[in-house]
């Protein structure tokens, strides 16, 4: 009966990691994961991304797969489009391409909610753009999550980037 019951896990088991397989050759097929790891090294040297690149990081690799074979691959990738997102919303900020910087860094923000440096390169963008109601949201949100999460406050100069701007109302009057 043990063995039975060894032989059926193991034929279990075998079937799953054939399904993995499956799916991962499926993704490998695709190109999806070599073009998205090219398209975040572009923007970590410093390139403009299209909107269908900023779209092609904004998603992580085998989404909802819990196997432990699986967990490294995806918190690696899940790393390098984060900082390739919140490079590429830098960069294209810096250019003059606000529109593309603000979907580049909200998806940043998107993928790692408590990221400060993607809130402030998200941030920046939209005060490049003269949107300050905007920075003044994503920062609020920012502040919320991290007390709510950790018990902390935004970084100080972030913080004070910020304020500077609420003082700016009484110097308008």
């Amino acid at each position: 009966m043990a063995r039975l019951a060894r032989g059926r896990r193991a034929r279990e088991s075998a079937a799953r990691a054939l399904a993995c397989a499956s799916r991962l050759g499926h993704y490998r097929r695709r190109r999806t994961g070599p073009k998205a790891h090219r398209v975040a090294a572009r923007a970590l040297d410093g390139q403009p991304l299209t909107f269908d690149e900023i779209t092609l990081l904004s998603d992580d690799i085998l989404p909802g797969w819990h196997e432990e074979w699986a967990l490294p691959a995806q918190e690696a990738f899940r790393l390098l489009r984060v900082q390739a997102l919140e490079a590429a919303c830098r960069t294209m900020a810096a250019s003059g391409s606000h529109a593309l910087a603000i979907q580049a860094g909200a998806a940043a923000l998107a993928a790692e909610p408590l990221r400060e440096s993607a809130a402030e390169a998200l941030i920046e963008a939209h005060l490049a753009q003269r949107n300050r109601y905007e920075a003044m949201q994503c920062f609020r949100s920012l502040a919320q999550r991290l007390d709510e999460e950790l018990g902390v406050l935004p970084d100080p100069s972030l913080a004070e980037r910020l304020t500077a701007i609420g003082r700016t109302r009484g110097a308008a009057s």
